[in-house]
């Protein structure tokens, strides 16, 4: 039997998917509208070439391929197989990696950076149910996983039992207590070097990834801007096209706020980051470097003599910088361009795609509710039926009433999905559908 909260749930369920398919297509119209105009903007021939390059690289076309530092998931790897490794040598079976419990601490910080901006923005301009709900839902997952993560940590680090951790601080300001977080003489007194060392590896790998991610949102920050100018016309585009510009810039400042904490941990971890460094040269991140390689590869004659590149498009890994003159630098730069470009298609196609199974999956959702709610009625109308064949009784007549009711109104769940399921598949469905064979009705 059901209770009352899943028989509203239930009976619901077909207006929900209803509205939902409809909301699928109109983000997969928006979407695919978007990478029309994206393609237009980019010459036919070197729209071919990146094609020809998808297919040949299958799913590494969404990876960069011409940064030069190791991933982080390349380190993760590595530290794990040493861990594991360890384990297998010493016969101690750890069901917490070190590794992996930093890599998640330094997630965390993310999340917590992401909640932050969220409440800022929300403070002035609270927005609809929608939108408090989906902070309220973040809010309530950080504050999970600040739990998890405490309790991962005396796990880890049992020594640190002994300390004085401050817990209750607001979830966006509480510190993680990584090794980072504490001083050298800390780290010794609480045994914490070993982790030290593993955190160091990771945070490496964090920070050139985060300039990895810098450069790609600067550059689909330019590619939004240059579409904004060439393309979008009217008030209601030119609208989206800001709102798509303010996210992509959000996106800037959010890497930028992970590179500056993985820098700031490798400080405090007291690691050798200059010019000369096995680590390579992690400058400071100023505001005047979050600039597109576009503003100093397109129309150099109207840049000033004095302006340089900034660091972030010449730092590669390794060992810094390239040592090359400015005039070799813009030519080996400029292939971050075309990187940029591809990888904003390679995702604006992923992102149409996900649209279309969505909808594909919503619609065969709706005909499947309203089979099952079919299926019920025959079960229902089956119970009826069999009342009868044990004689005329007071409680054979209610068994039978009952049957029928349910019978009746799962009937009529079944023809208002099936009805809207119709609708949903209907003459007057969007044109987009019509080149899609899949989805005819």
């Amino acid at each position: 039997m059901m209770n009352h909260f899943n028989w509203t749930k239930t009976r619901k369920e077909a207006r929900r998917l209803f509205y939902a398919y409809f909301d699928a297509v109109r983000e997969y119209q928006q979407k695919e509208q978007e990478l029309k105009d994206m393609e237009e903007s980019i010459p036919k021939e070197h729209l071919e070439k990146m094609k020809d390059e998808s297919a040949k690289r299958g799913a590494e076309q969404y990876l960069s391929s011409t940064i030069q530092a190791p991933s982080k998931t390349k380190i993760l790897r590595t530290i794990r197989n040493a861990e594991e490794a360890e384990a297998r040598r010493t016969h101690l079976i750890s069901s917490h990696s070190e590794a992996m419990f930093i890599n998640n601490a330094i997630d965390l910080a993310d999340l917590q950076y992401q909640v932050k901006v969220q409440t800022i923005e929300a403070e002035p301009n609270p927005g609809g149910d929608g939108q408090i709900r989906t902070l309220l839902l973040k809010e309530e997952r950080l504050r999970n996983r600040l739990d998890e993560h405490f309790s991962t940590l005396l796990r880890v680090a049992p020594a640190l039992q002994e300390a004085n951790l401050i817990r209750g601080q607001p979830p966006t300001l509480q510190k993680r207590y990584l090794p980072s977080d504490f001083s050298p003489k800390q780290r010794e007194q609480y045994q914490l070097e070993n982790l030290a060392s593993k955190e160091i590896k990771i945070q490496v790998a964090e920070a050139y990834d985060a300039l990895r991610r810098l450069r790609n949102a600067l550059g689909l920050k330019a590619l939004l801007i240059q579409s904004k100018k060439t393309h979008i016309r009217g008030y209601k585009n030119v609208g989206k096209a800001r709102a798509s510009i303010n996210t992509a810039e959000k996106g800037v400042q959010r890497e930028a706020e992970a590179y500056k904490r993985a820098r700031q941990a490798l400080i405090s971890l007291e690691v050798n980051i200059g010019p000369d460094s096995e680590v390579g040269h992690l400058q400071p991140l100023l505001e005047g470097d979050l600039v597109p390689l576009r503003e100093f590869t397109t129309d150099r004659r109207f840049v000033p003599s004095d302006q340089e590149t900034s660091w972030i498009w010449k730092s590669l890994g390794g060992r810094g910088t390239y040592a090359e003159a400015e005039d070799e630098v813009l030519k080996t730069v400029s292939s971050w361009n075309d990187e940029v470009v591809r990888l904003a298609w390679v995702h604006a196609q992923a992102t149409r795609d996900r649209w279309w199974e969505e909808m594909v999956l919503l619609k065969e959702e709706l005909r499947r509710v309203g089979a099952s709610f079919s299926y019920r009625v025959m079960e229902w109308q089956s119970a009826a039926d069999a009342a009868y064949g044990t004689g005329e009784t007071r409680v054979t007549r209610g068994v039978k009433a009952y049957s029928l009711r349910q019978a009746a109104t799962y009937q009529f769940l079944a023809d208002d999905a099936r009805n809207r399921y119709k609708d949903a598949t209907g003459p007057y469905k969007p044109k987009l559908f019509a080149s899609r064979g899949s989805i005819q009705a």
